[in-house]
């Protein structure tokens, strides 16, 4: 399963592919390259990501891998999207 780090700024969110998951990616899909670093999402307020939240990171996920969902899912077996500090799963995929 691929891992994906959410790091809150003032303005928005910064997604980024976990290290190990950037090697795991490359091995897997080394047409897929280069891959973006990183992608930011901003918002006027925080509340307003949370009616997104799910078809935004589906897409920002596609961005940072260059992969749809399906292909993630029988690739890797999913994603999830995580809070490096604590840790805490954000959003897991279908078969997260």
């Amino acid at each position: 399963m691929l891992q994906i780090s959410q790091s809150a700024q003032r303005d928005g969110f910064t997604f980024s592919l976990h290290p190990r998951s950037k090697v795991t990616l490359r091995e897997k899909e080394p047409k897929n390259q280069p891959l973006p670093p990183r992608v930011f999402i901003a918002f006027d307020k925080a509340d307003d990501f949370q009616h997104f939240r799910g078809d935004l990171y589906e897409q920002v996920v596609q961005l940072l891998t260059q992969l749809s969902e399906k292909e993630l899912n029988e690739k890797f077996g999913g994603f999830e999207i995580v809070e490096p500090v604590s840790g805490q799963r954000l959003y897991p995929s279908a078969n997260a």
